[in-house]
């Protein structure tokens, strides 16, 4: 997220994916988690299909 006085707050654990200098790519979706929330319980079926899209969209657009 971006701060009103502009600076970046990154949350752990965020993926960012680089190309050439600029951000191709950023996923922080498990860091704004609230609450006790286990992989088990975030990663259904339908959540993982979800990460392995955007990833593999991704790495897709890096590769280009």
């Amino acid at each position: 997220t971006v701060s009103d006085e502009g600076t970046m707050d990154l949350h752990a654990p965020t993926v960012l994916i680089v190309k050439n200098g600029e951000i191709i790519a950023y996923f922080d979706d498990t860091s704004i988690l609230k609450g006790n929330v286990t992989p088990e319980v975030y990663y259904s079926d339908y959540q993982r299909g979800i990460t392995y899209e955007n990833f593999k969209t991704a790495i897709i657009e890096y590769l280009k």
